[in-house]
């Protein structure tokens, strides 16, 4: 193929080269397009289990774009939910409820960040608990859940 494209013409070369200038333009053009057309539907909240030999902790790898939020399934047992920037390492927040009857309860809502027009948050989420049951845990943005009630509340119930 380069070899015909030597024996060509100056004419035939002149067409073949704005022919390769000219995709070469449009690829940023045809990147951004494919951007805001991505951008325009519901973002993707990324859950990745992360494995653990810690018997009773459960950790994630959450990438987002909005706000999310995350919740827990358990019957009767304390939950600690630790929540950290992926990048700092910084704590964003450490929760701690009880479920009670198994039902779904949000435990803490992570803000979206800050430059979520360009860039994706990622946090890690670390959930502790006291049974020998794994309790269900859900992220994901704009769960329709009742707010879990934190450990000393509970406590002042009993």
């Amino acid at each position: 193929m380069l070899s015909r494209l030597k024996n060509a013409s100056p004419k035939w070369r002149l067409f073949f080269g704005l022919w390769i200038g000219l995709e070469l333009l449009s690829l940023p053009a045809a990147a951004g397009f494919a951007f805001s057309f991505q951008r325009d539907g519901d973002l993707p909240v990324i859950v990745e289990p992360l494995q653990t030999d810690q018997p009773g902790v459960s950790q994630f790898l959450v990438t987002h774009f909005t706000s999310l939020d995350i919740a827990v399934a358990h019957d009767d047992a304390d939950i600690h939910v630790k929540v950290e920037d992926a990048l700092t390492e910084a704590v964003l927040s450490t929760d701690c409820v009880r479920t009670v009857g198994g039902s779904a309860r949000v435990v803490t809502t992570v803000p979206a960040p800050s430059d979520a027009a360009t860039s994706a948050g990622a946090v890690f989420v670390t959930v502790t608990h006291s049974g020998t049951k794994t309790p269900d845990v859900l992220i994901d943005a704009g769960l329709d859940y009742a707010d879990a009630l934190p450990c000393q509340a509970m406590l002042a119930l009993n």
